[in-house]
């Protein structure tokens, strides 16, 4: 009966251990506390990325320029989020992430003479995390489409970053 109840305690005791740590896991924070990096983009714009503590989810804060066919510019910044994939490990210990997704956006914007214009903003955003030497590097490519038929690009090639971690 003594070793009975020395092993109900003992279970007791390594479940109320494990319980914040299941709460963490289940709440919205429980993954908050991840890796964040900082960087530039060559438009010489900011770029913020925040990588899930899992390693399989990105958030990426990017100010861009952008121009259409029409000679018109527009600058904007936007925050987009989607998987990744975690790629290498040392030890046990996340060291490399990749990541490729496309998110859509709709809303209004101005032109020139202040008049309202529906807008469609697709962006795909790519990337390289090394968070075993602190470096990271993508590119991102908006595409803006307007209600006026005007299609906004950033050129020919995509906008590249880098960000240390």
């Amino acid at each position: 009966m003594r070793r009975f109840i020395l092993t109900v305690v003992a279970l007791g005791a390594a479940a109320l251990m494990l319980l914040p740590a299941a709460f963490a896991s289940a709440s919205d924070t429980g993954h908050a506390a991840g890796y964040r990096g900082s960087g530039k983009t060559n438009q010489n714009g900011r770029v913020l990325l925040n990588l899930a503590s899992s390693g399989r989810r990105v958030t990426v804060t990017v100010e861009f320029r952008v121009s259409c066919d029409s000679g018109a510019q527009y600058t904007d910044a936007v925050k987009v989020a989607g998987p990744s994939h975690p790629g290498g490990f040392r030890g046990h210990h996340l060291s490399r992430v990749k990541f490729d997704f496309t998110n859509t956006e709709t809303g209004t914007l101005q032109d020139a003479n202040g008049n309202p214009l529906g807008a469609t903003l697709e962006i795909e955003t790519t990337g390289n995390i090394r968070l075993d030497t602190g470096n990271a590097k993508g590119t991102i490519q908006p595409t803006l489409t307007l209600s006026n038929g005007d299609k906004c690009t950033s050129g020919n090639t995509p906008i590249t970053y880098s960000a240390r971690f």
